[in-house]
């Protein structure tokens, strides 16, 4: 690509992608709110380092549900311009801020998450180096995503230790302030503290969980010689149960529609409409006067009529995530085919109580 091509493309992702207003600042530049003018489509944009901007480029080729799809990735002399999808959610600090302290199982079910999103990310032999609450990020189906890249590596074979000090206090491994080679295992080091801090609020050094198992868990996570630690997520998992790691994701997944973020107004709206719902079944049951072989079929889809919508249009058993091509299809777009969907069930059911 000459220069002028170059510049035309940075014209293009600046003209495409227009900001909304700032998100956070970060050494090599803000990160932006932005909309796409062609689409109306939320993004987030951001300046990282050249050497981020080669992880982002690759990243643009993954499908993994606990990774926000990559949209654009644009060189500049010395930075990188990256553009992605918008997930609308809070992140784990937020959560954190807004709930206290975890309970187990719900720890382990966001820590399973996490541990899956870091399994993509060194199996491609990368390192986040800064995994904390701020950057995992829960979407509102509660979907952990792995976010903010940019600082992250790829693993270097031989390199003795890291040339630049990077990583949050508290988070960062020992390794990061340039005692030796950053590798998968201070991604391990910063999820023990992070573990930690979801189940204790508190860094390891401050408090460690009162459940053994986890407690147990934390103290190997972050053992000051990368050696003593976990090889990889893998033994982490196992560590934690990974045999209940289904049935858990289950329990989460089919707590009733409107309770599942503990949010008042939620349970409030979802009271009225199972409410509203419930009268409705009831009517229809009363009213109907046909044949009585029929009263079965007509009960059957008028429960349909009622109660499909509901289950998806709030992503019921997270029935889009199974589909991972719908993981790429914008939030907005995929609401839309929720609402279709919902009145195509519905139509069905109302000719089958004709």
């Amino acid at each position: 690509m000459n220069m002028q091509q170059h510049e035309d493309e940075i014209n293009r992702i600046e003209n495409t992608y227009k900001n909304i207003k700032p998100l956070s600042k970060n050494p090599t530049g803000n990160t932006y709110l932005a909309r796409n003018v062609n689409t109306n489509e939320l993004v987030v944009k951001k300046q990282v380092s050249l050497e981020a901007g080669e992880i982002y480029g690759k990243l643009q080729k993954l499908d993994s549900e606990h990774l926000v799809p990559v949209l654009e990735v644009c060189f500049e002399t010395d930075k990188c311009i990256i553009v992605e999808r918008y997930i609308p959610g809070e992140t784990m600090e937020q959560y954190l801020e807004r709930k206290g302290i975890l309970a187990d199982d719900e720890a382990k079910f966001f820590a399973m998450q996490i541990l899956e999103g870091l399994a993509v990310i060194h199996k491609n032999g990368w390192i986040h180096r800064d995994i904390t609450p701020s950057n995992i990020l829960i979407s509102q189906e509660g979907v952990v995503k792995i976010i903010d890249f940019g600082i992250a590596r790829t693993k270097k074979v031989n390199k003795s230790k890291d040339t630049t000090i990077l990583g949050t206090a508290g988070y960062a491994a020992p390794e990061q302030f340039g005692f030796t080679q950053t590798d998968a295992k201070t991604d391990i080091y910063a999820f023990g503290v992070l573990l930690n801090q979801m189940l204790t609020g508190t860094l390891p050094n401050e408090q460690l969980p009162k459940n053994r198992q986890y407690r147990k868990i934390v103290k190997k996570c972050t053992k000051m010689e990368p050696k003593s630690r976990y090889f990889s997520v893998v033994e982490i998992k196992i560590a934690m149960g990974k045999k209940t790691e289904r049935r858990l994701w289950e329990t989460d997944c089919t707590i009733i529609p409107g309770f599942r973020r503990d949010i008042l107004w939620h349970k409030i709206v979802a009271v009225f409409v199972y409410i509203y719902n419930l009268i409705g079944l009831i009517t229809v049951g009363v009213m109907y006067r046909g044949p009585g072989p029929k009263l079965g079929l007509v009960y059957f889809c008028n429960l349909v009529f009622w109660i499909a919508p509901i289950l998806i249009m709030t992503n019921f058993l997270r029935w889009e995530n199974r589909v991972k091509f719908y993981r790429r299809i914008p939030f907005g777009l995929r609401i839309l085919i929720r609402v279709i969907l919902s009145l195509v069930v519905m139509g069905l059911a109302t000719i089958g109580m004709m």
